[in-house]
């Protein structure tokens, strides 16, 4: 039996009218997360929302052609993103992610050379230049988990391959501001490939950052990474693009390592319009 005295049978009253007042916004908050597509996997930084409606609807339609390998989607994608970023289509690469295309850039450009990048940061150009042999130097971040750009130009040498920027930095959150990014990839870009993920710049305040996609205009030693796994959506879909010169991207294209899947590709198009 609950012992029940003036005191509890207040505070039981109090409780229950808090709860009541509170109910409305508590079961909101559960068929929000109801609605979510997946568990909140902050390890991955998935969107957990899913493709958008345009997306979802080329991804029904693409079912048809499954059967087909996606040269012309690929194609499709390929001239939209150079229309995007006002570049020519000889400036895109497409891959199966923006993983892939680090994949690409590690081995092309890094076995037995060095790979510079800040630390802690997205690790993927690491494992993959590490199985190449490469001499990978990692450069702490500052007190404030930015990345310490002299500190970064002083380990690039005459054996230095690549030079990894991620900004936004994941897992750190922080950016590089626009005008500093700019003028160390100029530099640096005379020494060494200077590779800029901008895998979540959709996120960033304009303000604080910006897009290295002008550098690639003015034919600057760089190339920017983007990808349709997180403001779009399509993480389980694959799909990623780089941005450089055409003698950077022809090199990148050549060792592709995988196709990228068509219903993947015809949602990137569709989300790429879906503002």
């Amino acid at each position: 039996m609950i012992n029940l005295n003036r005191r509890r049978t207040l505070a039981l009253a109090v409780g229950g009218t808090a709860l009541a007042t509170q109910l409305p916004a508590v079961l909101r908050a559960a068929e929000r997360q109801a609605a979510l597509r997946y568990p909140l996997r902050l390890s991955a930084n998935e969107n957990p929302w899913g493709p958008g409606p345009a997306a979802r609807l080329a991804l029904a339609a693409a079912i048809d052609d499954s059967c087909r390998y996606p040269m012309e989607s690929s194609a499709r994608l390929l001239a939209a993103i150079a229309a995007k970023e006002n570049l020519s289509a000889d400036n895109v690469a497409i891959g199966s992610g923006s993983a892939e295309l680090l994949n690409v850039l590690a081995t092309g450009w890094c076995a037995r050379k060095r790979l510079v990048s800040a630390w802690p940061t997205f690790n993927q150009i690491h494992t993959m230049a590490a199985s190449v042999g490469a001499d990978i130097v990692h450069v702490p971040v500052d007190a404030a988990l930015r990345h310490d750009l002299p500190a970064l130009d002083a380990a690039v040498n005459g054996n230095t391959g690549i030079v990894y920027v991620c900004n936004p930095n994941n897992p750190t959150g922080t950016v590089v501001p626009a005008a500093a990014l700019r003028d160390f990839c100029k530099s640096i870009g005379e020494r060494a490939l200077v590779v800029i993920d901008e895998a979540y710049l959709d996120f960033a305040d304009p303000a604080a950052t910006g897009s290295m996609v002008e550098l690639v205009r003015s034919g600057a030693n760089v190339v920017v990474l983007r990808t349709f796994s997180k403001l779009h959506g399509l993480a389980g879909l694959r799909v990623g693009y780089a941005l450089a010169r055409p003698d950077l991207i022809k090199k990148i294209r050549g060792p592709h390592l995988a196709i990228p899947n068509g219903a993947g590709l015809a949602a990137a198009l569709a989300s790429l319009g879906d503002q």
